[in-house]
């Protein structure tokens, strides 16, 4: 059974992130589960009939639509949406234990591929970099908190930070099918499948992406206050300003010097040698332009 698809041919029906249900036979996603929708007529047609709602993950059985429970299934709810403690959060780092796939391979946790979409191999990269920065992942590990936000982006990112640290994955590797589609959404296409682009534009986008999701607007309020983004990349700029004493300005100060004792004649000496050696540099470089 699989709940993914695991190449960049999407066969899906309808493109769309609500209401969606995946066919636990062949892997394809559906809008809906009522009697005119695509799903009833793919549970008929093919006899397929067990659904999972991707949001939810209750699981269906059509065109009879009655839910069904059972334990035997908790395997594919743990796949679709696996869950962690914070206990289990605070060992990530320390984990050294393998998990399997159902074909027996072998990955850890929080290293393990992610399908190339048709040159999305740069939005790859830059999610495997942000999964391994653990305040920002630990974050995300939790949905509860970002419940609160309206951004698609903000929580396909999550599902997909917590597929990546899963060890219940149905195979050794995920696929961001659901990221990227909603990341060409709300890019207005700037990113999307066939068109590489820059690793870093793309990091620059998503994380501000991520943080104007993640901060709470208001009418009032225009501007959203911190959020983990802010927290954890947020860094500080310090400029020291440094004075260059030019040549007239030494031997200025080498003849105050000169007044004050003898001190000053070798401040003197040394500025002047200073300014024989500049115009020897001056002479050189003429001579060797000739």
């Amino acid at each position: 059974l699989e709940v993914e698809v695991d190449d960049g041919s999407l066969d899906r029906v309808e493109d769309t992130n609500l209401n969606v249900y995946g066919c636990l036979v062949c892997g394809k996603f559906f809008t809906g589960r009522g009697r005119n929708t695509h799903a009833y007529t793919h549970s008929v047609q093919c006899s397929h009939h067990v659904f999972i709602n991707l949001h939810s993950t209750k699981i269906f059985c059509l065109p009879d639509n009655y839910e069904v429970v059972d334990s035997s299934l908790d395997d594919i709810v743990r796949a679709l949406r696996p869950t962690f403690n914070r206990p289990e959060i605070a060992q990530l780092n320390y984990n050294t234990t393998l998990a399997r796939d159902i074909f027996g391979v072998s990955y850890l946790p929080g290293f393990i591929g992610m399908n190339n979409l048709k040159q999305t191999d740069y939005m790859n990269c830059v999610v495997h970099a942000l999964a391994h920065v653990s305040p920002l992942r630990d974050f995300f590990l939790e949905p509860s908190n970002y419940a609160h936000s309206k951004s698609n982006l903000v929580h396909q990112f999550g599902d997909l930070m917590c597929k990546i640290w899963s060890k219940h994955n149905y195979k050794s590797c995920v696929s961001p099918h659901e990221l990227v589609q909603e990341v060409t959404v709300a890019s207005k296409r700037r990113f999307v499948i066939g068109k590489q682009a820059e690793g870093v534009e793309f990091m620059t986008w998503l994380l501000n992406s991520l943080h104007q999701g993640l901060t709470k607007k208001s009418k009032t309020k225009k501007k959203g206050g911190p959020s983990v983004v802010h927290d954890v990349f947020q860094g500080e700029v310090r400029v020291t300003t440094r004075q260059r004493k030019t040549r007239a300005v030494k031997l200025k100060e080498a003849e105050l010097a000169l007044q004050r004792g003898e001190e000053g004649i070798d401040e003197l000496d040394m500025a002047a040698e200073e300014e024989e050696e500049e115009d020897d540099d001056l002479q050189m470089t003429d001579w060797s332009k000739e």
